[in-house]
């Protein structure tokens, strides 16, 4: 199949709306993480805070994971994606309907257990949402897999990092909190978000412009997930880490978006161990090779999960499943 072979001029503008909308998307990502004061010493400020392209290391034996991406793919409108993965992915489908095909693969080596999840969706503005635990901030805490049963979520794993005393994403971690486009936590941005926009896309914002609330809004952000971990990929360049952070292998849950509509999510971590998983910069090349235009991780540890239909697919570091505050779930139009 060729990207220029189209059977006829309504599929040719399609492809180019597509086109449009990605090259949109892209541009609006670059002004919001682009360095506060260009023109200083990238090894000063921007370096330290973690937001500036840097080279993606290689792991040879993590390629297995993203053998045969074929990177063009993601200019393809919905249909034809959605072929391709049903198709290419078909041993590995475990969700399929007019609206979202999800396929799980697992991959280990000596090192790693890695869990790769692919969701493809016709409508990202309203298939891909954030969940509160029991449909409360800071109220009790939920199982991801009683989430996902109780809400129809097709696919759904953990979000923030959080206390357990108060059932609210840590301060630091989401100084400032939407949800459904409710502002919950009142104050400026300190770059640790995860921000759902209303189009299914995410970003971080630059630490160093302090977004207020209204401005995040104003950005389109519909719901933000608080995290501790660095940034791994803006506007699909590998980024620098913020100084004294600690690149160890740990149990993970990541996101990584090729375009709103077209994720992939990682779930890494041995069976009832935290001595398994991933680091920042192994997952980062992953995502990097799967086309990933963002990359970030979510709470990780015994808080990692993902849940499809229903089941959980991991056996969590902890050994059971925690409660958690808050979730990132994908849902079918279908049903």
């Amino acid at each position: 199949m060729s990207m220029f072979n189209f059977k006829d001029h309504k599929k040719l503008f399609k492809s180019w709306r597509r086109a449009g909308m990605f090259l949109l998307a892209a541009l609006l990502a670059a002004a919001m993480a682009a360095p506060a004061s260009a023109g200083n010493d990238p090894d000063t400020e921007d370096r330290n805070s973690g937001y500036y392209p840097t080279d993606v290391e290689e792991y040879p034996e993590l390629s297995v994971i993203y053998e045969g991406v074929d990177l063009q793919d993601q200019m393809y409108g919905f249909e034809d994606k959605q072929a391709m993965m049903r198709e290419r992915e078909a041993d590995h489908l475990k969700y399929d309907s007019d609206s979202m095909t999800v396929s799980c693969r697992e991959f280990e080596t000596d090192n790693h257990r890695v869990i790769l999840t692919h969701i493809l969706v016709r409508d990202p503005g309203s298939q891909v949402k954030a969940g509160l635990s029991n449909d409360t901030f800071g109220g009790e805490q939920e199982r991801t897999t009683s989430f996902a049963r109780r809400t129809g979520a097709v696919v759904a794993v953990n979000g923030s990092y959080f206390y357990y005393g108060t059932g609210k994403p840590i301060d630091i971690c989401a100084p400032v909190v939407f949800h459904d486009g409710e502002i919950l936590r009142d104050g400026g941005s300190n770059g640790s978000e995860i921000c759902l926009r209303f189009d299914g896309s995410f970003f971080s914002p630059h630490p160093n412009l302090r977004f207020d609330s209204q401005t995040l809004l104003s950005l389109g952000v519909v719901s933000s997930f608080g995290t501790a971990d660095p940034l791994l990929i803006s506007d699909g360049m590998p980024m620098s880490f913020p100084a004294g952070v600690t690149d160890s292998v740990y149990p993970r849950t990541a996101i990584g978006v090729v375009f709103p509509g077209d994720y992939y999510l990682i779930t890494a971590g041995y069976d009832g161990s935290y001595s398994g998983g991933l680091s920042y910069k192994q997952m980062q090349s992953i995502f990097y090779h799967l086309g990933c235009s963002y990359a970030r991780s979510f709470d990780g540890g015994g808080s990692a999960t993902l849940v499809i239909n229903g089941d959980l697919v991991n056996v969590p570091a902890a050994g059971y499943e925690r409660k958690v505050v808050d979730f990132l779930a994908f849902y079918s139009l279908d049903e």
